[in-house]
This record gives structure tokens, sequence and C-alpha cells, in this order.
């Protein structure tokens, strides 16, 4: 079949027979737009004459033919990338077809969106013709179309747009016509990359016409993106002075803080703006860290409040917390995680997204390991390879993400990355909610944070006010490394916390998700002394069968673990239940109403 269309494809170009060219092209599409291609491109290596061009004639006939049908936008792409055969050069009369395409219209229905410049582009580029093999005829047809279709919505004035950026396509007046009617922000990137082709004057109408039109953030990239920071030194202040303003009205504290950061002259009117925001301590932290003065009353406001009661958690006093700089601190807090069952795991980035501190924390200590200073130590990767590969199980919030971006910022800690065993608390909250309420993981996800973990297993949220913030700048403070210590150690007392308060796969649980089976009432599940022994805290093992075939290795018997295996798990009935203590217990099991499989299994008593 393909080898007879190559040779219909080959016998249609040696006679001119275009209308037979297409329906065989037509045809070929029957069979999938890669397999007519794939003809295509067959029928051109075999071809001795000119078949590019007389793809380029077709391409012509195909897009001037009104009549609509859903096969020839595809039969449209297929020849404008078919690109000139072994003999074909950019003749006249491929000059020509070229005018016939840019003179197309463009817009509108499905016929006339084959033509105008989207084909015209990607000819030339199939071609590999530019502007300097152009004749003059052809040259005036497409600069006119380019400044013509600029004008026009969407992929219209897109395609004129990249073709626009073909070298010395346009003379500096219909550049800047074109940058003109094109820059409407839909486009940015597009016009940018036209720019970069075009002389210095148009790039720099491109950034005056930007600010003039107030949009200043795109101007400020121009400037970036086209190297003229020496003529519009004032772009990036410009656009963030601003945002800033419109931060500080809004009062989006992170917004404010990262513009700061950012922009040096912003730093006064950053800590200004946090103070109109309430964020009273935050502001005295960032106004320390960059030298910026601040009045004795709001000094003497931030003492008050922090004396006050405060409706956030805080690090309890016994908790010692140790800024690791030297050889000394790394090799105590060595010994300490070693020793430690459980580990809490943050990481704290600069405006860049560079790691510059590593928290780990155990019930009571915390380190805060200054990255900035250890992070390429040999002794300190040393060291976390011992702690990574220890049998602590390390806790955090999108632990694996920090562990992860950890090890790409400091190759010698790559022992980071596989640290083992991890519990990531985002999903074993997910998890418990799963199986507790019978919604899905993805909504189960929904709302989780640190903060609410905390207030949920501990009776108070965090203050998120330091999240924000140069996490670069040296010294910390005092409010900051408590915010830092904080995020480390209550990932450690909330696994605790779950750990003993969700206590999995009672009766009460199994009543509410299982998916085949329930227990018939807790009072008859009893020990041999016929002591009750389920109920809402009773820690218990779910056993599950398996074909031979689907069977796998024993995991830890975690809480979590287990509630992610009994949540996701549908195809096998459950067996029995296994309950923590001396003895057997027998457990009966019957079927829901609606389960069908129940039913044919009817009751089944375990031992």
């Amino acid at each position: 079949m393909e080898l007879a269309s190559v040779q219909t494809l080959l016998h249609a170009c040696d006679g001119d027979d275009e209308d037979g060219f297409i329906q065989e092209i037509c045809a070929a599409l029957s069979g999938g737009f890669q397999s007519a291609r794939a003809i295509l491109e067959s029928a051109k290596a075999k071809s001795a004459g000119a078949f590019g061009e007389f793809a380029l004639r077709c391409l012509v006939k195909l897009i001037s033919n009104p009549v609509v049908e859903p096969w020839r936008p595809q039969a449209a792409a297929l020849l404008a990338d078919l690109g000139r055969g072994t003999v074909d050069v950019p003749s006249a009369g491929v000059q020509t077809l070229l005018v016939s395409l840019a003179t197309a219209p463009s817009g509108g229905d499905l016929s006339s969106s084959m033509g105008g410049l989207k084909l015209l582009t990607r000819v030339m580029n199939a071609w590999a013709i530019g502007a300097e093999q152009l004749n003059d005829e052809a040259h005036a047809a497409i600069s006119r179309a380019v400044v013509r279709d600029s004008v026009l919505p969407g992929a219209w004035a897109l395609a004129a747009v990249t073709l626009g950026s073909v070298p010395d396509l346009l003379t500096s007046e219909m550049s800047i016509a074109v940058i003109k009617e094109a820059d409407d922000g839909s486009r940015d990137d597009a016009v940018l990359q036209m720019a970069k082709s075009l002389g210095a004057e148009c790039q720099r109408f491109l950034v005056q016409l930007r600010q003039e039109r107030g949009r200043l953030k795109a101007a400020a990239k121009a400037v970036e993106v086209l190297g003229l920071q020496d003529q519009f030194p004032d772009a990036g202040y410009l656009w963030r002075s601003e945002a800033l303003e419109a931060a500080i009205e809004k009062g989006r504290r992170e917004a404010v803080v990262g513009l700061g950061c950012e922009e040096v002259r912003l730093r006064g009117r950053c800590v200004d703006g946090l103070l109109q925001c309430g964020e009273v301590e935050l502001a005295v932290d960032l106004a320390d860290a960059w030298g910026v003065g601040i009045s004795e009353a709001v000094r003497h406001e931030n003492a008050e409040r922090a004396k006050a009661e405060v409706p956030y958690l805080r690090l309890p006093l016994d908790v010692d917390v140790q800024m690791v700089t030297t050889e000394a601190c790394i090799e105590g807090m060595r010994g300490i995680l070693l020793d430690a069952s459980v580990i809490g795991v943050d990481l704290e980035c600069n405006t860049a997204g560079t790691p510059t501190l590593l928290q780990l924390a155990t019930p009571r200590q915390a380190f805060l390991v200054d990255l900035q200073v250890v992070g390429s130590w040999p002794s300190f990767a040393t060291a976390m390879q011992d702690v990574c590969a220890g049998h602590a199980r390390k806790v955090g919030f999108g632990i694996a993400e920090d562990l992860g971006k950890l090890s790409k910022s400091f190759p010698s800690l790559a022992a980071a990355a596989c640290a083992a065993p991890l519990s990531d608390l985002r999903e074993v909250e997910a998890q418990l909610r799963s199986l507790e309420s019978g919604i899905g993981k993805k909504r189960a996800r929904e709302g989780i944070s640190l903060s609410a973990l905390a207030e949920k297993y501990l009776g108070k949220p965090l203050d998120k006010a330091f999240q924000v913030g140069d996490w670069s700048h040296r010294p910390l403070s005092q409010a900051r490394m408590h915010y830092a210590a904080l995020d480390a150690w209550v990932p450690v007392k909330v696994y605790e916390a779950v750990q003993t308060s969700n206590c999995m796969l009672c009766s009460a649980h199994l009543h509410r998700t299982s998916r085949r089976w329930q227990l018939c009432s807790s009072p008859t599940v009893k020990m041999p002394w016929e002591r009750p022994v389920v109920d809402a805290r009773t820690p218990g093992l779910v056993s599950l069968s398996f074909p031979p075939s689907e069977d796998v290795e024993p995991q830890p018997t975690e809480d979590y673990i287990l509630a992610s295996f009994y949540s996701t798990w549908r195809r096998s009935q459950l067996k029995m239940m296994h309950f923590l203590g001396p003895g057997a217990a027998k457990v009966k099991l019957k079927p829901k109403e609606d389960d069908t499989a129940g039913e044919e299994a009817g009751h089944q008593d375990f031992w």
C-alpha cells in the first residue's frame, strides 16, 4: 500500500497532475498523519525532478480551494513542512509561490486557517530560505504581509512576529510598526525574540513602548534579555517599586519581603510597608538584617509583643538550639543524631532558591547547620552520610524535595537524596484522612500544612511570618533562629503524636472504611478472658491475601504504611485481624449489604 502510494505521487509529479497528487495525499492521510508524512518523504527522496517545487504548487492550489474538508489542514501541513527536493532551488517559480502564500488570507474559518503567514513561515523554515535569498517582489510581498497580519489576533499575529524575526526582512520603520501592533501583552516572548534580531533602535523602542504603556515588569524583562541595562538602569527598580506598593496595599507580606530582598533601594520602604501590615516582629528583624533605621517606639512595641501570650506555638525552653559552624559542632551533632530514633528535617533557601540553612532536630535538640560555612566541608559530608544511612526515621514536610534540593546544590551531600527511612507528614496526614473519611488521596491532601498539623496535634499553629526573608544574611536574629528550629522540631512532635493518637485499623476504622467487610459489632470481639479489646485506640495489623504472583515483601508495620496499604486495597478480601496482645481473638466478618463479592463469599470465621 505504501509503495503504491509513493509510485502514485511520483507519477503525479512527473505528469504535473496537481489534483491527482492532492487526492493521493488525502488517501495517504487515511492511514494516519505520520504514515502520510513517511510516504511523502519517501516519494521526495526517489524523485529525480523538482519534487519540492511541485509540492509547493499543490500547496497553493490546496489553500485556494474554498471547500472546507477536515483533511485539508493536515495535507497543507505536510506540504509546507516537506522542504526542497534533491534538485530544488529557490528559483523564480518558487519565489512566485512564496508571494502567493504571502498574499493568501489569514484568520477566519478552517480553509483560510491554512493560508497566510502561518504556512509561509513553515515553508521558509523547511526550505531554509533567508531574506537575502528573496527577490525584490517576494521580499516586498512578505514584508507587507508581516505588517498586515501583526494587527490580527492570536496565532495570526504570532506568525507575523515569528517571520518578522528573519534578519533583514523588514526595514527599521516596518519593524517598529510590527512591534507597536504586536506588543499587546499576549505574546511577549515572541516579540522579544523578534527584537533580538533587529537593530538597537527597535530594541530601545520596545522598552520605551512598554514603559509608556505602564507595562513596567515587561519592560524590565526586555532590558535584561536585550542587554540594555546601561541605557535603562532603573527599569528593574521602577517595576519593583510599583509592585511593592501594590503588595503593601493588599497586605501580601511574602511579596513585600521578596521585593525588598531583590532591590536594595526598596528595603526602607519594605520595612515601613511591613509595619503598615502589622508585621512588627518581621519588620524589626529585617531592619536589623538590612541596616535600616527603625524607631525605638517600634522596638519597644516588638519587645512587649514578645512578652505577651501569643496564639502561636513556641519552642519549649528546654529545647537546645545550636548553630553548627565548626568541626566540633559537626561531631557533637553527629553523635546526638545517631542516637536518636526520629529526626526532624527542614531546609531554608535564599531568594535565588539556593539552600543556606539545614535544620535537624530531635525532641530535645535543634541544630541549625550554616550551609554557607560548612556545606562543602568533608567532615559535614561524612556526618550527613552517617545520619542519612542511620536507623532513625527522618521526618519532615516535603522532606524528599528538601533533601533532593540539598544534594543537588552540594554534590558532596549526595547521600541526602538516598536518606531512609523517610516520612513525609503531608502524605501521612493525607493517608489518615483518606482512611478515616473515605475520600480520595488528592482531595485528602487539600489544606494540609505544617502549621495546620501543629494546631491539630500540638494545640497551636505556627507563626509563618519568618517563612519569607533573607536567609543568607548572617548572623541570624534570635527570632529567625527560633522559627528555623521550630520548623524541624515540630515534625518530630507531630510524628510522635500521630503514632500515639492514630492507632490504626480498630473496629471503628473497619466499620467506616472497609471496602468489602465490616465487623459485626465491637463487643463481639474479645480476648480469651472475655475482656473487650477493640475500641477506638486498639492497635492492629491487617493481613491481606494476594495471589503468589502479586505478593509483596512485608513493610515495616507502622500506622501510616498500613493506612496507605489498606486504603488503596481493592482486589483481595480481608482475611483476618491480629490484635497486639497475648492469645488469640476470634473475629467474625460479614459482607456489606451492597457488596456482591461479599455476598458470594458469605460469613467467615477466622482464628
